[in-house]
């Protein structure tokens, strides 16, 4: 069945290539605290086939030795995720840190210090780009975040068409850990699926088309099946002429 999946998505990019439209993606890497074994493997193959990957990390949980692992690296940017990566949600809610639940002056007095913090750590490398944990953010939060330094925000799901906020928003829409099973990889049919799908709405205006499709992995979570998909995935889009894989800076520097 695998074989048949990557043969569909063979077909998809075929669709966008006699449209003359090029495929955009990128790759958003979550929860990275400190250098060690995963991060030299996610860093590793992001070089051995030439695609940035995007870190999205928590001030508050960053090592020094972080930044250094980072530096020079193939492509790779720093956004900041959150503040603590804690949840403050009332008991019975979704896991939340940068929802409405808190007075506005704490959270966003936490964002900018976790900010300064973020660039200090990581110089060039960073970008001001919200990755609130767990994706969820409340409306309130996200209308001040401008206001306090940031110029994008990354979520999970298509983008919807709400007013900007002065902020670019690009999404991932290709989960590839199974939250709910144990936190294991997803599978090659269920992430080939999802790639599929905010493909195709893309192409039918059925999605914003000019959102880059979002590849979202966790390295500390992989186990060696999620390992092997990326890799695939990695080989397989780079052979079709079709497919561009952006960076960070591509994407949120621009208004697309």
């Amino acid at each position: 069945m695998a074989e048949i999946s990557w043969n569909i998505l063979g077909r998809e990019f075929d669709n966008w290539w006699e449209q003359d439209r090029i495929v955009d993606l990128w790759w958003r890497d979550d929860d990275a605290e400190r250098p060690g074994r995963a991060l030299e493997r996610l860093i590793s193959l992001s070089t051995l086939h030439s695609v940035p990957v995007t870190i999205a990390v928590s001030p508050v949980l960053a090592v020094p030795t972080l930044g250094s692992a980072v530096a020079g690296e193939f492509g790779c940017a720093v956004l900041q995720h959150g503040y603590a990566h804690l949840n403050h949600a009332p008991a019975g809610q979704k896991k939340t840190e940068l929802g409405d639940h808190r007075p506005p002056s704490i959270i966003e007095s936490e964002l900018h210090r976790g900010r300064e913090h973020m660039e200090r750590l990581f110089g060039k490398h960073f970008l001001p780009v919200m990755v609130p944990p767990w994706n969820r953010i409340g409306d309130a939060v996200l209308a001040r975040l401008s206001e306090i330094g940031f110029t994008g925000v990354s979520g999970y799901q298509a983008r919807s068409s709400s007013p900007d906020l002065g902020l670019v928003r690009c999404n991932t829409h290709v989960d590839i850990v199974d939250w709910r099973q144990q936190e294991r990889f997803v599978g090659t049919q269920s992430a080939i699926q999802l790639l599929i799908e905010h493909l195709a709405a893309r192409r039918t205006g059925q999605a914003d088309p000019m959102e880059a499709t979002g590849m979202l992995t966790h390295h500390l979570r992989h186990d060696e099946d999620a390992w092997h998909f990326i890799d695939q995935l990695l080989a397989f889009t780079n052979n079709h002429p079709v497919v561009k894989w952006r960076s960070a800076a591509e994407i949120f520097n621009s208004r697309g």
